[in-house]
Order: C-alpha cells, then sequence, then structure tokens
C-alpha cells in the first residue's frame, strides 16, 4: 500500500470503512424537539397550505384502498386527476392550476421532511401534465387570472382624506394608505412590522426594515425607504404623528400596526386581513374600490399601485423591484405595472394615419 493509500483510507467517510461498525437505528432518529424546531422552521403560511392538500390526499387515499405514505407516481397522478374533476368547497369551481401546482409541492416536500429516499418518490411529472393541460382548459372556457384593481395618487389622497387625523384609529388608517404606496408592502409582512423597525432620517424620510419577507426566506433582512414629501402622502408624517399618539397611551414598543376600537383603546397586533379590510374601507369611502372594469381593489392591489405609480414616473424595474422588495429575477411588469390608459396610452395610439388612397391610381 502507497502512501497515497494510506492517507486515503485515513479519509474515507466511517460509512466506508469495513472494518468499523455500520450505522444503528439511533443515527437516523431525531428527538420530538427537533422534529417540531424543523416543523416551526417551515413559514407558518406555506405549512397551513400543504397541510391542507396533504390532509386532503391522506383522506382520499384511505377512500379508494391507496397508500398515502410513501406515495406512488401513479397515486398522485390520479389523485391530481380526481382533484381536477373536483369543485372546490369554498368556491364551487375547479382548482386553478396554481393551487394543483401547491398540492403536489406539498407531497414532494411531506417526503423530502419524512426523509424518504429520493428514488422512492413519486414522478410528479405525468401529474404537472394534466395540472397543464387544465390551465389550458380553463383559460379556454373563459376563466381569467383575477386581479386587483389599482388606484391612483388621486385615488390614495381621497382615502387619506377619508382618515379622521384628531383620533388614533384615523392616525393608523392613514399610515396604512400611506406606507401602502411607497413601500409596496406584501400585507402579511406589512402587519408584521414592529415600532423598532422604522427610522426616521432628518430631511431624508423615513426607513422600514423587513427582517424577512417571501423573497428573503434567509432572514438577512431589508431596508425600505420612503422619501419625505410635501403633501397629504407625506409618509413622514403619517409615522411621526401616529407614533406620538400611541406614545401618549403607553405604546412604545411592539407591533406597528394595532388593533383599535372606536374609542381609541389600543390593543394587539393587527392581522393582515384587517390590513386589507382597512384598506377597503377607505377605498369604498373615496368611491376607488372598484375601477371601470369591475375588479375590486385589495392590499395586493395597492402593492401593484405602487409599483404602477413609479412606472408612470419614470422609475427603473430596477428601482420598482429594490422598493418592493421582488426577486431580481422577478418580471415586475408583469401582473404588477398596470397602464391607466389602454386607449389614448396604447402602444399603437399614436401611429400616424395614413393619406387617403389616390381614386385615379394608374395600373400598370
Amino acid at each position: 500500500m502507497t502512501e497515497l493509500d494510506i492517507i486515503d483510507a485515513e479519509l474515507l467517510p466511517v460509512a466506508q470503512k469495513p472494518d468499523l461498525p455500520t450505522h444503528t437505528a439511533a443515527d437516523y432518529e431525531l428527538s420530538r424537539e427537533t422534529v417540531e424546531a424543523l416543523k416551526a422552521a417551515i413559514p407558518a403560511e406555506t405549512y397551513r397550505k400543504y397541510d391542507f392538500w396533504l390532509k386532503r390526499a391522506e383522506s382520499w387515499c384511505a377512500a379508494v384502498g391507496r397508500t398515502y405514505f410513501p406515495m406512488t407516481t401513479e397515486t398522485i397522478t390520479e389523485w391530481i386527476r380526481v382533484t381536477i374533476d373536483t369543485p372546490s368547497d369554498k368556491t364551487g369551481e375547479p382548482y386553478g392550476a396554481s393551487a394543483l401546482g401547491q398540492a403536489v409541492a406539498a407531497v414532494l416536500a411531506a417526503h423530502t421532511w419524512a426523509r424518504v429516499p429520493v428514488d422512492r418518490h413519486p414522478d410528479p411529472r405525468p401529474a404537472r401534465l394534466l395540472i397543464k393541460a387544465h390551465k389550458k382548459r380553463l383559460a379556454d372556457s373563459g376563466r381569467r387570472v383575477k386581479k386587483s384593481a389599482t388606484v391612483d395618487l388621486d385615488g390614495f389622497t381621497a382615502m387619506v382624506q377619508q382618515c379622521d387625523t384628531t383620533t388614533l384609529r384615523g392616525l393608523r388608517d392613514r399610515l396604512i394608505a400611506v406606507w401602502s404606496i411607497w413601500s409596496m408592502p406584501r400585507r402579511k409582512e406589512f402587519a408584521a412590522r414592529v415600532i423598532l423597525d422604522v427610522v426616521v432620517v432628518p430631511r431624508k424620510g423615513v426607513r422600514l426594515f423587513f427582517a424577512s419577507s417571501k423573497t428573503d426566506q434567509a432572514a438577512e433582512g431589508e431596508w425600505v425607504t420612503m422619501p419625505r414629501r410635501h403633501d397629504l402622502l407625506d409618509p413622514v408624517t403619517a409615522w411621526t404623528e401616529y407614533r406620538d399618539a400611541l406614545a401618549e397611551r403607553g405604546v412604545t414598543e411592539g407591533a406597528v400596526l394595532r388593533r383599535i376600537d372606536r374609542w381609541d383603546n389600543v390593543g394587539d397586533a393587527l392581522s393582515a386581513e384587517s390590513v386589507n379590510d382597512i384598506l377597503q374601507a377607505l377605498a369604498d369611502k373615496a368611491g376607488v374600490l372598484y375601477d371601470e372594469n369591475g375588479l375590486k381593489f385589495t392590499a395586493h392591489g395597492a402593492r401593484a399601485s405602487g409599483a404602477t405609480i413609479a412606472d408612470e414616473n419614470g422609475a427603473s424595474a430596477a428601482a420598482i423591484r429594490k422598493q418592493g422588495r421582488w426577486s431580481p429575477n422577478s418580471k415586475v411588469a408583469d401582473g404588477y405595472i398596470r397602464p391607466r390608459d389602454e386607449w389614448d396610452g396604447n402602444a399603437m395610439a399614436k401611429i400616424p394615419t395614413i393619406p387617403a388612397q389616390r381614386t385615379n391610381a394608374t395600373e400598370n
């Protein structure tokens, strides 16, 4: 044996050395505390959606006599085909391609989390082929992706004017409306902000820290800056007046957005759903809840509104992505930036008209 062979032998992993014992059952065990910690590490919303689909899959498998776990390729394909043909309990309509794709992802994730060997995972390709065909059928039948209405600067100004800023509740609602434009937040991430996440920079504006987000799963954190303005939509005034009013009531830490009753009593953190409800209530009072196409304004529409307003005023796609914390590879223009005027602003609207044809053209 050469010196190199001896060195290689010393560096071999323990499991490959024939003269040493193999792993025992204990080497493959996780404590209940570790399992719970892993479960807690999964984003709550993702866990909720995956749990929904896994429970449905387990129930269906039990009803038809199939093995739920580990699942075969044939079983996941059959389950997806049946789910495609089964209307949603909530809407009464067929599930969309996005939801069905999530169902497949949930099954695959469950196998990964349970450390099932990869060669025993179900092959998702047949199921995804069914989903692709289903998506085309839905489109051909007239089903369209639902979008939220957007609101322009005049609309947001009208929404802010509905806020009674002599009350704490009105100050909070104004903050929600104003920051929804300038920081383009996802409502869940917006609701999670705490007072320590906000920094006022003198003569510049305000900075808002997002500790983690949909596009920052590693939780490295991102700052979003909102420049000072000199109008009703100033993000600094909206914050400082609300902050000072909270401080007067002894609230100097914890959640930024709070439940506040009609008597201005302060409660615990506002939910993401409540952020949406408040924005819709303000939009309704301002007369901008629905657009000319009958689409309804939502918190997601506020995010799209911010992107659209920025685009209309010359912001680059890169700057918009950074402000709204979209992925660097995200095509923000697809679905978020909405042209305001589909007629005068149409790509074909300014093409010159053709001169009248001559009536006495000479034939060759």
